[in-house]
């Protein structure tokens, strides 16, 4: 399935997308609770979807879309494609290069190449501006039929994590395109957004989307995200304070389509990436968080935190795709069937630490402690199989998490915070977005936050870049109201 599925609610989420449609964007045919007959199941007139026997193929379709861009891939071969998730985790500290791309491996590096030589950014790019045209053309299907229900607040509030993603990864400016009633561009909106207006876009919509549909949870950890990327902590603790810890809202992926696949784990399946530990200097450990680094541990996992499973087993032998990176295989995600959390109730928790992390860190810890304390039961929420991993994949299980004692200083604090974050979140999309705060709203240098220095990998005599952002892809210079000197990827 390639599903967004709430394990609270599920207002016709689950949806397997099972064919293509020709609409001016890709969009996936889809099964559903409703009946449906469609007399050619490959290909649909537009004039056809007008109907309220179609909306199930819009929504599934979005969600398809969304689902590509946010954690699938580019929809074609068994190797994966990159995704938000991939590329974030890359172009900060969770994962490293291990194979010998060059457009992979400068992005590692934070060092694009010229925008008209492409980079590896540019299919998502592409993929989430699809998803969110997929996303406007349900909600404006759905609102003429139907009218706001439900269905029409999930695709509101996937339209509007779409302007996060940008918010986070893009520079800060991303041309958006609108819709008329039909369904057909308004030529004159092109003009590109600055970030800070793309996350209030977010939180209009996700306002939208909850105003509609108030059990929407997912929704209001969206808008809270949007609201930290602000600086607005007290008020993104407030949209999430009624989000209970066990709500979880994830993508689903499957083995029908390569479209459907989990796109990380596919990248590693083909040994592009490796587990980082200590990227650039100011990486996370990823890999040795308890400190154990003998070779036999590594090779079971458990070297280091358990929200980060992962063996030492590579694409070959023990190695990558190029033959001389170690490749440590995250096992988060270990089929192509492994969900992605999207948003959920341990998202929601960070962020009320985040709001109190310095005014108030005896409540902080309270909140970080309660989640470490229940780290078994959240992992196996989160990870098909968490618990039989030590069988399936020689996976070892690392001590249980112990509580977290008070660094002693506010950046003691807000780093213990971040790591945290990280830790929960990895390779879920999120880590991008926590950098970029930490520069932007805590004032901090970003050579002491993202990966700096000396490039270890390709023989050496290589350094780290200055970019901060992603590049808008090169076929965007056919917009007449964009111009690529518009983006900079160097500061935020």
């Amino acid at each position: 399935m390639m599903t967004l599925t709430s394990k609270k609610r599920s207002s016709r989420s689950r949806l397997a997308a099972v064919g293509v449609l020709a609409l001016g964007l890709t969009l996936g045919l889809a099964g559903c609770d409703r009946a449906l007959e469609v007399v050619d199941p490959d290909r649909v007139n537009p004039e056809t979807l007008a109907t309220e026997e179609a909306l199930p193929i819009l929504v599934a379709s979005a969600i398809g879309e969304f689902q590509l861009a946010y954690s699938g891939g580019t929809g074609t071969g068994l190797s994966g494609g990159e995704s938000f998730v991939s590329m974030t985790a890359v172009f900060t500290d969770e994962l490293m290069g291990a194979g010998t791309f060059p457009t992979r491996t400068r992005m590692d590096q934070r060092d694009w190449f010229d925008v008209f030589d492409g980079n590896t950014s540019d299919i998502a790019y592409t993929n989430f501006h699809q998803a969110r045209r997929a996303a406007l053309f349900a909600q404006q299907q759905i609102a003429e039929i139907e009218g706001k229900n439900a269905d029409w607040a999930l695709m509101r509030a996937l339209e509007a994590y779409t302007y996060v993603a940008f918010g986070e990864f893009w520079c800060g400016a991303v041309p958006f395109t609108e819709l008329d009633e039909t369904g057909a561009t308004i030529e004159e909106s092109q003009a590109p957004v600055g970030t800070a207006e793309m996350f209030n876009r977010a939180i209009t919509r996700f306002e939208e989307a909850i105003a509609t549909d108030a059990s929407l949870d997912m929704a209001k950890i969206g808008k809270a995200r949007a609201q930290l990327n602000l600086g607005q902590a007290a008020a993104a603790a407030s949209t999430v304070a009624g989000v209970a810890t066990s709500y979880q809202h994830n993508i689903e992926h499957g083995q029908t389509t390569s479209r459907q696949r989990n796109g990380l784990f596919r990248l590693f399946d083909a040994g592009r990436y490796t587990i980082a530990d200590g990227e650039g200097g100011n990486g996370l450990l990823f890999r040795t968080a308890s400190g154990v680094t003998a070779t036999n541990t590594e090779r079971n996992g458990g070297a280091g935190d358990m929200r980060v499973p992962y063996i030492l087993k590579g694409n070959n032998g023990d190695f990558g795709f190029d033959f001389e990176t170690l490749q440590y295989r995250q096992i988060k995600y270990f089929q192509d069937q492994s969900p992605t959390v999207l948003a959920d109730g341990v998202e929601a928790r960070l962020i009320e630490a985040e709001a109190v992390i310095t005014s108030n860190f005896p409540a902080a810890l309270t909140i970080l402690n309660a989640l470490r304390a229940d780290a078994m039961t959240i992992m196996a929420s989160r990870v098909d199989g968490y618990a039989t991993l030590d069988a399936s994949q020689g996976y070892v299980f690392p001590p249980a998490l112990a509580p977290l004692t008070d660094p002693g200083t506010d950046a003691g604090r807000l780093d213990l915070l971040m790591s945290e974050r990280a830790f929960w979140q990895f390779g879920t999309g999120h880590r991008q977005g926590d950098l970029r705060r930490l520069v932007v709203n805590y004032g901090r240098a970003v050579t002491s936050v993202y990966p700096s220095g000396a490039y270890p990998r390709q023989g050496g005599g290589l350094s780290y870049g200055n970019d901060v952002l992603a590049q808008i892809d090169f076929d965007e210079a056919n917009n007449p109201q964009f111009d690529h000197s518009m983006c900079t990827t160097t500061a935020f």
